[in-house]
């Protein structure tokens, strides 16, 4: 299969908040990636990693800007391996973006997989007292939004190669406990060489199947928000990203988002228009004030579905009943992440990603030599019980503990930010962390 050449304009570019993905490579051809979403920044000279001791440090180009402060490309030339590295700051202004950031750095230390993008370094703090953050992360090329506006041929293998990847570290997440709660195709970083890459984790959660909790609904970008949600439905599931994926896929296959919606409201009469309206029994947990809306609202729908709406997805009769097990009303009958990679459909994409992409198979001498669990589940998931934790810690806590877990975090550059953070700053433009809140 060919590697990605790009061509022609970009449109409609995703926030770069926390994506990390680089502008040059294959990906050249299309021109520069805008990641310019306020005024031009300053014009700065740059100090050399050089005079700051990391002579195999070469700092590449500034890939991303906003309130928060600057993302750049750096290269370690040890390795030639590229990085990406942002500046979290302002992490502990409120309670809610303290917590936020705390699960995020949780999350993204704990994570060591293929198809999520995880902690490569942090720069330790050395002091108790300190008020951010210097996150590194692998580049990317690009992200999966660019891919789909852009004039570039995907065929199916293409597809089902990025929908395989997503499941596989979907699955993963999941079994760590962890729902993305923002799946979304500027989430999915990819490379020319078809690797996929889910990042951005600022609205996940850890989830406890045991015991249910009410969860903010203020969560997933409106196009991939599922029904319950728009519903009202508080005590959603995992399942909320598979939803995701439905979307994703059918966003894949058509070139454009499947549900267009605007609004909440606006968003719901999408999918009722192309699924039709809920049954009773799908709508477990919904709000009662939504409950009281629906006769007014959809009192004309029947509960019939057009088989010929789904004749618009190029799939064969068994794959289609995949995309449709994902855009269920029901969040309970919903294929799993673990069941879908089971389907006929991964069969191919599975046999080139452990091929051609994967680090988990040997491909160095001899007859490749083939990993034991093509898509494997977390070995160590977070406890549940890190979610009731981060609740019940004040501001002064999470600053002591985010501390000690970021000094304990291995890493290849060992750079106390007490004798760096001016170096850093300069680079990375001082600002406010995009991380939000929880």
């Amino acid at each position: 299969m060919p590697a990605f050449d790009l061509q022609g304009p970009i449109s409609q570019p995703p926030s770069v908040g926390s994506t990390y993905s680089n502008d040059s490579g294959p990906f050249s051809t299309c021109g520069d990636m805008n990641f310019n979403y306020s005024t031009e920044p300053p014009a700065m000279a740059y100090p050399t990693m050089q005079s700051h001791g990391y002579p195999y440090i070469q700092m590449d180009k500034m890939i991303g800007y906003g309130a928060f402060g600057r993302v750049h490309s750096w290269t370690d030339n040890r390795s030639g391996r590229r990085v990406a590295v942002k500046m979290i700051s302002n992490i502990f202004m409120t309670s809610s973006s303290a917590k936020r950031v705390f699960r995020e750095l949780k999350i993204l230390g704990s994570v060591r997989h293929d198809n999520v993008l995880g902690l490569f370094d942090v720069a330790r703090p050395t002091r108790t007292d300190f008020q951010q953050v210097f996150v590194f992360t692998d580049l990317m090329e690009t992200d999966l939004h660019k891919v789909i506006v852009s004039d570039q041929v995907l065929d199916q293998i293409h597809i089902k190669l990025f929908v395989y990847q997503l499941l596989r570290g979907l699955k993963y997440l999941h079994s760590a406990n962890i729902i993305h709660r923002d799946l979304k195709p500027s989430n999915l970083l990819v490379n020319s060489n078809c690797l996929l890459k889910i990042c951005d984790f600022g609205l996940s959660r850890i989830w406890n199947e045991t015991v249910q909790e009410p969860m903010s609904i203020e969560v997933i970008t409106m196009y991939y928000r599922p029904p319950e949600l728009l519903m009202e439905n508080c005590y959603y599931t995992r399942s909320v990203d598979i939803w995701s994926v439905g979307c994703i896929w059918a966003e894949l296959l058509l070139r454009r988002p499947l549900f267009q919606g605007t609004t909440e409201v606006e968003q719901l009469d999408k999918i009722i228009e192309f699924l039709g309206p809920p049954m009773p029994a799908e709508m477990i947990g919904v709000s009662p004030n939504f409950l009281h809306s629906i006769p007014a609202n959809y009192k004309n729908h029947q509960r019939r579905q057009d088989e010929r709406k789904w004749s618009i997805f190029p799939l064969h009769p068994a794959d289609l009943m995949l995309l449709k097990s994902f855009l269920n009303y029901d969040h309970r009958k919903r294929c799993s992440a673990d069941q879908a990679l089971k389907q006929p459909y991964m069969t191919e994409a599975r046999g080139f990603f452990h091929g051609e992409i994967c680090s988990c198979c040997r491909h160095d001498q001899g007859p490749m030599m083939t990993c034991d669990d093509p898509e494997p589940r977390h070995p160590a998931p977070i406890h549940p019980s890190f979610e009731i934790d981060l609740r019940q810690q004040t501001i002064w806590e999470l600053q002591t503990n985010l501390h000690q877990m970021l000094v304990k975090h291995p890493g290849f550059m060992n750079m106390p930010i007490n004798d760096n953070e001016q170096f850093l700053q300069e680079i990375l433009w001082n600002g406010h962390s995009n991380l939000g809140h929880s």
